[in-house]
C-alpha cells in the first residue's frame, strides 16, 4: 500500500527522528513536511527520516503553478494560506499526485508510542 504522511511544522523537524524506527509493515511509506515562512532548519528533515520530501513556501508556489495553473494566486492563498496549519492541503495535493492509498496526517507534535501504530492504523481502515 502506498501511503502518504503529511505534517506541517514552523519547528526544528527533529521529532521525525521518532519515526525513523516505526514498522512499516511492507508499505512504501512517504512523509511529506510542508514548511511555512516561519519554518526552522527544515532541510533538516531529510536526516532524521527516510522517505522525506521537504517543501518550503517557495517550492510549494512552484509545484501549484505547474500542477495547477488555471488557479489564480489569489485563489491558492484562500485553500492555502501562509502562516496557517491549513498549509497541510499542499500535502494533501501532493499526496493526491503520487497516487497514495492512504494519506495520514500529523502533527509536528504527535511522537509514536508505539512502533507499530502505522501497521495499526492501517489495519483499521481494512475493519470498515
Amino acid at each position: 500500500m502506498k501511503v502518504a504522511i503529511v505534517v506541517t511544522t514552523i519547528n526544528d523537524p527533529v521529532f521525525l527522528k521518532e519515526y525513523a524506527n516505526i514498522d512499516m509493515g511492507g508499505n512504501d511509506v512517504s512523509f511529506i513536511v510542508v514548511g511555512d515562512n516561519k519554518s526552522k532548519n527544515i532541510d533538516q528533515a531529510i536526516k532524521y527520516a527516510s522517505n522525506v520530501e521537504v517543501w518550503k513556501p517557495r517550492q510549494q508556489d512552484d509545484w501549484l503553478s505547474e500542477n495547477y495553473p488555471a488557479i489564480s494566486e489569489k485563489e491558492t492563498r484562500m485553500v492555502i494560506p501562509e502562516n496557517s496549519p491549513q498549509r497541510r492541503n499542499f500535502g494533501y495535493l501532493r499526496a493526491m499526485q503520487m497516487d497514495a492509498d492512504v494519506t495520514i496526517v500529523i502533527d509536528d507534535d504527535n511522537i509514536p508510542s508505539d512502533k507499530h501504530w502505522l501497521v495499526d492504523h492501517l489495519a483499521s481502515l481494512k475493519h470498515n
